[in-house]
């Protein structure tokens, strides 16, 4: 994750900051650091349902054929589910991962065709599948791995966040989330926030 932070969406900020600069007169860096972010998370929530989706096909070819279509989840023994898992997430292959990233790549405009028009789409190629990557590995995890990124607004706090390029005791706008091993679990990564300097209560009146 850290990785992508310091190389594809480096390049992909950059790439952006460019196309901008060719068609409009003030560039705002924020709206873009904004929208990568929303790439990341629209990506993480895409395979987040696609993941759950498979497991549950996966469970219903158990028990009938892909031609007869049942209503209801079938109940498979847990210790089986964890093997389904487990075969997914060992054989998940660098030409899996390429194939998952070009469908996403593909599907994600639909999102946001406001933002997200072909040459945005060019920009960000490289970052969008290395998004699919990361999220894909972390969503079939055993259990899956999480994203928290609503820190708007919030209190700056160290254990869990480090600043973009200003500090301050409140988040202004979140740049990358937080990682964690699973719901609950461990951090993994600290947030990415840009944070901003508020006014101290009873420092208003003071002289």
């Amino acid at each position: 994750a850290s990785e992508i932070y310091d190389n594809e969406w480096t390049d992909a900020l950059e790439n952006l900051e460019k196309l901008r600069k060719a068609t409009e007169t003030n560039y705002d860096e924020e709206k873009d650091v904004q929208l990568l972010l929303s790439i990341l998370t629209e990506i993480f929530q895409m395979c987040k349902r696609d993941a759950t989706e498979h497991m549950d096909n996966m469970s219903r070819l158990l028990i009938t054929p892909s031609t007869v279509k049942i209503k209801h989840k079938p109940k498979v023994p847990a210790a089986l589910l964890k093997e389904i898992k487990d075969f997914r997430r060992q054989h998940c292959s660098e030409s899996v991962l390429q194939c998952l990233g070009e469908h996403y790549l593909e599907n994600l405009p639909e999102r946001n065709p406001e933002q997200l028009g072909p040459e945005v789409i060019k920009a960000c190629k490289k970052y969008i599948l290395k998004c699919a990557e990361l999220s894909w590995l972390m969503v079939i995890q055993d259990p899956p791995m999480c994203m928290e990124w609503q820190f708007t607004g919030s209190e700056f706090k160290s254990e869990t966040m480090r600043s973009f390029t200003k500090s301050g005791d409140q988040v202004q706008f979140v740049v990358w989330p937080a990682l964690y091993l699973h719901d609950n679990g461990a951090l993994v990564a600290k947030a990415i926030v840009q944070g901003m300097k508020t006014e101290k209560k009873g420092r208003k009146n003071q002289k």
